[in-house]
C-alpha cells in the first residue's frame, strides 16, 4: 500500500484528502522517509527540526466525550512532538477546513488554517515546533534548535519540492508562511492564538 493511500486508510467519505497532502505523501515515500506508521518531511536520520509528520494508517480513535463529535475530525498528521496535530475538520455547515489542533499540554492553538498550501509553507519556514504559534513573527531562533544546520539543510530538499511542484518559495515567519495581516497576526501569535470567533476553537471547546 503506498503511502498516499495509507494517510487516508479508514477515513471517513464525508472527508476529502487535499492534494497537497497526497502529493506530500507521495514525495516522503520517493525519498524514503517512512519509519512505522509515520512518515517525516526530511530525512529522520539526519534532521532534528521539528515534529512535522505524516500519520500513514488507521488513526487512534478519540475518547468518549472527548471531541463534540469526532466523527467531524480526522487527523493528518503531527505539528509537534507535544501531540498537536493538524486535521481536516467539518463545520456545523460541511464545510471542510484544515486546522490545528493543539495538545493543550503545549500548544494552546485550536485555530482554522487559511488552506492546506499554507501549511506547507508554515513547515517549510524551519520551526522546531511549528505548532507554537507565539514564535511565528519571526524566523526561526536557531539557537533553540539542536544542530541547527544539519536540520536547515535537511529540509533543504522539502522546500524545492514546495518550489517546484507548488511554484512556493520559502517564507521566513510563520505568519509570512500564512499570509496573515498584520492584524491578524497580532493575534495569530498570541500563545492562546485565535479564540474569539474563530469556528474551530468554538466548536472544539463547546461546553467546556
Amino acid at each position: 500500500m503506498s503511502f498516499r493511500e495509507k494517510l487516508t486508510t479508514g477515513m471517513p467519505d464525508h472527508f476529502t484528502m487535499p492534494e497537497e497532502f497526497l502529493s506530500l505523501a507521495d514525495w516522503c515515500e520517493q525519498q524514503g522517509y517512512g519509519i512505522s506508521d509515520i512518515t517525516f518531511i526530511a530525512d529522520p536520520d539526519v534532521h532534528v527540526t521539528g515534529d512535522v509528520k505524516l500519520f500513514l494508517g488507521e488513526r487512534v480513535p478519540f475518547p468518549d466525550g472527548y471531541l463534540p463529535d469526532p466523527d467531524r475530525l480526522y487527523e493528518v498528521g503531527y505539528t509537534g512532538g507535544d501531540g498537536s496535530t493538524f486535521c481536516l475538520w467539518l463545520d456545523d455547515d460541511g464545510v471542510q477546513h484544515v486546522v490545528n489542533h493543539g495538545s493543550g499540554s503545549g500548544s494552546c492553538l485550536w485555530a482554522t488554517f487559511p488552506d492546506a498550501l499554507s501549511v506547507l509553507r508554515l513547515f517549510a519556514v524551519g520551526y522546531f515546533t511549528p505548532a507554537f504559534n507565539d514564535g511565528w513573527g519571526a524566523p526561526p531562533e536557531l539557537d533553540d534548535i539542536p544542530d541547527a544546520e544539519l536540520s536547515d539543510a535537511a529540509l533543504a530538499p522539502y522546500r524545492a519540492w514546495l518550489k517546484e511542484r507548488w511554484g512556493q518559495d520559502t517564507s521566513r515567519t510563520g505568519v509570512a508562511a500564512l499570509g496573515l495581516s498584520d492584524a491578524d497576526a497580532a493575534v495569530w501569535t498570541d500563545f492562546e492564538g485565535p479564540t474569539t470567533g474563530d469556528p474551530f476553537n468554538e466548536w472544539l471547546t463547546a461546553g467546556q
